[in-house]
């Protein structure tokens, strides 16, 4: 220390102490520093060695919440969501029960059918809604295990089929995108990474629905259709899918008017969430060159789809393919509705549909509740399995990884 006329100079330099200096979530100068290799070792002390092969770096903080304290009120956030997935589980089991027992009340000969359901059939369901989700897995674990970030296998599926246990949870289905972006950011994947991906999750997804409501709609147009589904009916699909594609585009055209950094962070939110659309849209074609991708959306359609049309067998029944897939693909608006796995939206669509088309109100009405009780009930208790085991475990995925891809799109959120 050098004392001068009215001034104090410190020409010690103190070095921090090997002592635990912040919490999980918080960087730690003592333990963080990160050395030109890239890798993240103590600095604390020139006399321990730094090992190259066998030190990791420390678990990323997520772009989307630098800040300390945001991220512990959205940890605190998702607990209070898996604690309570218990209770909406049981909510969207009495409301199951409830739509059966008003289909039952006020359709005639539907409760008979019920009561005499095939159990063989309802096995044969239950296998099917499995591998859909399965296939569902396959399809997340595609997608957002690629270039510079990572995620394995088991992991991927614990959150794809959470995912799918939050959609029927949680109303709207807003749950499985709220699990989806804690999971891969808690594991190190930056915002926009998530969000990029999402897109290109969302349309690979969604093409064998927009292929099927191509054929049906042309199909019933030309005359050609099995049933007698109306021509608006049979049309609704392709103005669900024309609604989607205007708001791509209008959203791309917003993100490219973005030109001011935004100074609140839920601004730079929903500025990084339409960015996404345009680069994800750029990196689709790389993705649709992989065929098991589309092959594992079209898996998950057609087991949910079957398990309704096996649905009917087990009412003791049948009704054309083309009309149930119709039936399948209106009643997913339902999903839209405020209401946990649209209970009380999707049953009257798809009722309505079938009976328009032709279809006994009995049978359909009994295939319906037949099919719904094992699709959300499968989803909803496999997707509580995977969250406590993906929490129990620990969310360790999507760190960086090297990769010959060049072309990732790895920004996050400032």
């Amino acid at each position: 220390m050098t004392i001068t006329a009215g001034s104090v100079r410190v020409t010690h330099t103190l070095r921090p102490l090997r002592v635990a200096m912040a919490g999980r979530d918080v960087p730690d100068p003592c333990k963080d520093q990160v050395r030109p290799c890239g890798r993240s070792a103590p600095l604390c002390g020139a006399d321990r060695p730094h090992n190259h092969e066998v030190a990791r770096p420390r678990q990323a903080i997520p772009a989307f919440v630098r800040e300390p304290d945001s991220y512990t009120r959205y940890e605190r956030l998702m607990g209070r969501r898996r604690r309570s997935s218990v209770v909406q589980g049981v909510i969207v089991a009495v409301l199951l029960g409830a739509v059966a027992f008003v289909i039952a009340g006020i359709v005639p000969g539907s409760s008979g059918r019920l009561r005499h359901a095939a159990v063989g059939w309802i096995a044969v369901e239950v296998v099917i809604e499995l591998g859909a989700c399965v296939a569902y897995a396959l399809l997340f674990h595609g997608v957002f295990s690629r270039g510079q970030y990572r995620v394995g296998f088991t992991r991927a599926a614990q959150i794809g089929v959470g995912e799918l246990g939050a959609f029927v949870v949680v109303p709207t289905g807003a749950g499985g995108p709220a699990l989806r972006i804690w999971a891969l950011m808690r594991g190190g994947m930056p915002f926009a990474t998530v969000m990029v991906r999402s897109v290109v999750h969302a349309v690979i997804f969604n093409l064998p629905y927009i292929g099927a409501a191509i054929l049906l709609g042309l199909g019933v147009a030309l005359g050609l259709g099995p049933g007698h589904a109306p021509l608006a009916v049979a049309l609704a699909p392709l103005g669900v899918v024309a609604v989607a594609v205007a708001f791509a585009f209008g959203a791309t055209g917003v993100a490219r008017r973005q030109r001011d950094e935004p100074a609140d962070r839920w601004h730079r939110i929903g500025r990084d969430v339409l960015v996404a659309i345009p680069v994800g849209m750029r990196e689709l074609p790389a993705s649709l060159r992989r065929p098991g991708l589309v092959l594992a959306a079209l898996g998950y359609w057609a087991g949910d789809c079957g398990v309704l049309v096996v649905a009917f067998h087990a009412a003791h029944g049948s009704a054309p393919l083309g009309v149930i897939v119709l039936a399948y693909m209106l009643g997913q608006l339902g999903n839209t509705l405020p209401l946990p796995g649209g209970v009380g939206g999707v049953e009257p669509l798809m009722l309505g549909v079938l009976t328009a088309s032709g279809v006994d109100s009995a049978l359909a009405a009994a295939a319906i509740v037949l099919y719904r009780f094992v699709s959300l009930g499968i989803q909803a208790v496999a997707g509580a399995i995977a969250v406590v085991t993906l929490t129990n475990a620990g969310v360790d995925s999507g760190s960086p990884r090297a990769s010959s891809e060049t072309n990732d799109h790895t920004g996050g959120t400032p």
